[in-house]
């Protein structure tokens, strides 16, 4: 197991870190494609179908759990996006299926690297306090993730040219 160094921003990290830096790295920024294209698809929505929804809508959704909730209701709730329900409504299960580890990458507090894989600390908060969990990830897991996060962002970006946009 190597040693965390004091200072993890070294200029010339050892390869180790260098390696988990590129993994967590690749990881969120694939992610950002995705909150992107729901961001497009959220203000489509927003501005070109407001008037067909069934519900009221106050002003756009900012949080990624709010996003995807009004993207899905409005799905469910516009005969003018009939066509793109199911489509959209599992993109949206995919996006909720995958967040909590982005969530774990970008939030977690790096604990132990080994040679394979490194511990990150999450806290899981309640009411009036917060529990701390341990999680192990392996660097062939962050690999995975990217490529779901990218086949994800390529289904989102079609589903927003091919279906919103086109169905405007």
């Amino acid at each position: 197991m190597a040693n965390i160094p004091d200072d993890l921003f070294l200029i010339n990290p050892p390869d180790d870190l260098k390696q988990l830096y590129c993994a967590i790295g690749k990881v969120i920024i694939t992610w950002s494609v995705v909150e992107r294209f729901l961001d497009m698809c959220v203000l489509i929505i927003y501005h070109s179908y407001r008037l067909t929804l069934s519900f009221d809508v106050k002003e756009i959704p900012h949080s990624l759990t709010n996003k995807t909730k009004f993207v899905k209701k409005a799905l469910k709730n516009s005969n003018a996006l009939l066509p793109l329900r199911d489509e959209g409504v599992k993109l949206m299960k995919r996006i909720n299926d995958l967040k909590d580890s982005r969530h774990n990458l970008t939030h977690g507090m790096l604990l132990n690297i080994y040679p394979n894989s490194f511990d990150i600390q999450k806290f899981n908060y309640k009411e009036s306090t917060f529990d701390d969990e341990k999680i192990t990830i392996k660097l062939k897991d962050c690999l995975q993730l990217e490529n779901k996060f990218l086949g994800l962002a390529n289904d989102l970006a079609h589903f927003f040219w091919r279906g919103l946009l086109k169905q405007k």
